[in-house]
């Protein structure tokens, strides 16, 4: 009954905050200031605080100690980023740093690191503890980042956010583990409550703030629901979040190698980008043909939960799958859209 009670809280109060932030327009985007910023008007850019303070509630109601722990837990990337939001005046090597210390923390407290991932060789390497802790520090980091980066349209990073986390709570729900199915099922209420005012009209955006939280979380339970209970593979959840984390490493091939940038500079040329700016041309009708992605890989990764193979497998299929499309994509000529080429 609590946790029925805190779902109603974290969703009511995620929307309720989320078109009050909206109306208030405090911490507002402005369109055009950026590569990824193609809304036609200023917006405000709270739905993350909304989202957090909607979870705090809804944790207090439950009595859930350990959401309530994560959540403080996350303020550091957090607060860092509400800062950029605010004044756009964080160098994005700052909150990268910010992220590794985060899941430094994050590790301590809870006292949990990636310690395997069911390949021989690199778990005779996890198992010794620095490494496995610079190993979860980088893994954290990487997803908190990468849902910042897909950020980019109305709803795209919370609706993944929401298939992530939904299927992140069937699992922990059949292994029984409540601690973690509570937490991703608070988390998919409350971002249901936001995405309404997001998706389609983007009344609010999630902000720097919002996506770094909602990397975090995901990030942060990935490692609870495998490392708290046997029989899960660690790459389920790399499954699950395949799309954000090849987004980031593609990104930072594109950017570093291909096109000799700052692997950190911002651009226009992420996927969902593309898709937007060459096929749909719609914000609203670009996002669901990355839900519809993120739906069908995070079935799959539930399907074979504990076959790592398979699920290896699944993976680099899914890296073929982008790449073969992302080269598509540029290669078509258009001159609305900047080309990009490997070659």
């Amino acid at each position: 009954m609590r946790l029925f009670a805190g779902n109603v809280l974290a969703f009511f109060l995620s929307w309720l905050l989320s078109r009050l932030f909206a109306n208030l327009k405090a911490v507002q985007d402005t369109p055009g200031s950026g590569p990824q910023k193609v809304h036609p008007e200023k917006v405000s850019r709270m739905g993350g605080i909304a989202i957090v303070i909607s979870l705090v509630f809804a944790g207090s109601v439950v009595n859930l100690k350990d959401l309530l722990l994560l959540i403080l837990v996350s303020m550091p990337v957090v607060l860092i980023a509400l800062y950029e939001d605010m004044f756009q005046k964080v160098r994005p090597s700052v909150r990268l740093s910010v992220s590794f210390c985060t899941a430094l923390i994050f590790s301590l407290v809870f006292k949990v690191y990636i310690s395997y991932v069911d390949i021989p060789i690199i778990d005779l390497v996890l198992k010794i503890t620095f490494f496995g802790l610079a190993f979860t520090m980088f893994a954290v980091a990487g997803i908190t980042n990468s849902f910042n980066i897909i950020d980019g349209l109305h709803g795209l990073a919370s609706g993944t956010g929401i298939i992530i986390l939904g299927f992140y709570s069937l699992t922990a729900y059949l292994v029984r583990d409540f601690v973690v199915f509570s937490i991703s099922l608070l988390a998919v209420f409350a971002l249901l409550g936001f995405i309404l005012n997001n998706y389609p009209s983007g009344k609010i955006l999630l902000g720097d703030n919002g996506a770094y939280f909602l990397g975090f979380l995901i990030a942060t339970t990935s490692i609870l629901l495998v490392y708290r209970n046997q029989g899960i593979s660690p790459w389920y959840p790399l499954l699950c979040v395949a799309y954000p984390f090849t987004e980031t490493i593609f990104s930072i091939y594109r950017r570093r190698f291909a096109k000799k940038k700052n692997a950190m500079d911002a651009d226009f040329l992420h996927m969902h980008s593309l898709v937007f700016k060459r096929y749909v041309r719609n914000n609203a009708k670009t996002s669901p043909l990355f839900w519809t992605g993120s739906l069908l890989t995070c079935l799959l990764a539930f399907f074979f939960r504990s076959n790592t193979e398979v699920l290896i497998g699944l993976y680099l299929l899914c890296l073929v799958v982008y790449v073969v499309g992302y080269l598509r994509i540029t290669r078509f000529k258009n001159k609305k859209v900047r080309l990009f080429r490997l070659k």
